[in-house]
């Protein structure tokens, strides 16, 4: 048997408990797997946070308590601003592979540019979007992954 006085007792423990954790923290991911597979589904924006505002190209629709308004000020009901900003947070796009969206990052110019700010968060949720012909191509740039949209219509998610 090992003879340690305290001391060496102690620093035998506190050096098994950082090789404990350290063991956890670095497998936990290959555990879990939580990369999400190609050509799965995948939500545009984070459903756990709350929208306050949607920046787009010519107009921005802020929350104002339940409802919402729209900056310019232009004639659409709270209504049509409500069916706008749950059309964004239900939309799911196809999750593209490497190779599928390097035939996409040459054009470096998007269709349009829409910012989501959410409650809590001090930098802006950026989509960059590509229209083609079958539908929408989404750049998210946060988590650095490229959605395709089918069955997208842009006067559904755009104000004209």
């Amino acid at each position: 048997m090992i003879r340690l006085d305290r001391r060496g007792w102690n620093n035998v423990l506190i050096f098994a408990s950082l090789t404990m954790i350290l063991l956890f923290n670095g497998v936990h991911n290959k555990l879990l797997n939580n990369e999400p597979e190609l050509g799965s589904m995948h939500a545009v924006f984070p459903s756990e946070q709350i929208l306050l505002t949607l920046d787009m190209p010519g107009v921005s629709i802020e929350r104002v308590g339940r409802g919402w308004r729209a900056n310019p000020a232009k004639q659409y009901t709270e209504q049509q601003l409500e069916k706008l900003i749950v059309a964004w947070q239900a939309m799911q796009g196809e999750l593209l592979s490497a190779t599928q969206a390097a035939a996409y990052q040459v054009n470096t110019h998007p269709d349009y540019v829409v910012t989501a700010w959410f409650a809590g968060q001090r930098q802006g949720y950026v989509l960059q979007i590509y229209v083609e012909q079958t539908g929408l191509l989404i750049n998210d740039i946060q988590q650095d992954v490229w959605l395709r949209v089918d069955d997208a219509k842009l006067d559904t998610l755009f104000i004209n």
